[in-house]
């Protein structure tokens, strides 16, 4: 696979792959990885809105 590109990604996502064996070893590890991603970004999203009521009930 000399010269070949292996992986493409967009963000913390696989965009392209050429090696399938390789992507179905990668994707045990980066799967869960990337939950705790999104759970962050989504838990820092609640806190926002959360705050945002706090401040307009004061």
């Amino acid at each position: 696979m000399e010269g070949k590109e292996l992986l493409d990604t967009f963000g913390i996502y696989i965009n392209k792959i050429s090696d399938m064996e390789y992507r179905d070893e990668l994707l045990k590890v980066l799967v869960p990885m990337q939950h705790e991603v999104e759970n962050a970004a989504f838990s820092e999203d609640e806190n926002m809105d959360e705050m945002e009521d706090m401040d307009m009930t004061m």
